[in-house]
């Protein structure tokens, strides 16, 4: 989401898919970063060559890795997904007192 933000605040920064690529790559770490490095050397000691398929654009970069890695934001939306479940059961919760309390009603 980041990078997405980044690139669509400077459009005329990013102009071509390699330039939003290799902005995107230079904040992989890990074994992402690892997995990324020899496609991005390949690319930059020929530029004039197609890219590697993983890097022909943003949005493919960002499904091979999320194919290849998983959710990077997996803590935050176990979080939010625990907390959406939290407010449901509240809702449904004060749903069936209220009932209680209207159908008891003369």
């Amino acid at each position: 989401m980041a990078c997405r933000l980044g690139i669509a605040s400077q459009p005329s920064k990013f102009a071509t898919e390699g330039k939003k690529v290799i902005w995107a790559v230079s904040f992989l770490d890990g074994p992402p970063r690892s997995w990324a490095q020899p496609l991005i050397n390949a690319y930059l000691l020929d530029p004039e060559s197609p890219p590697p398929q993983e890097l022909a654009s943003f949005d493919v970069l960002a499904d091979a890795l999320r194919a290849l890695f998983g959710d990077p934001n997996l803590e935050r939306n176990a979080v939010a997904a625990l907390w959406s479940n939290a407010r449901a059961t509240q809702n449904f919760t004060w749903d069936v007192k209220f009932n209680k309390t209207e159908n008891s009603l003369p």
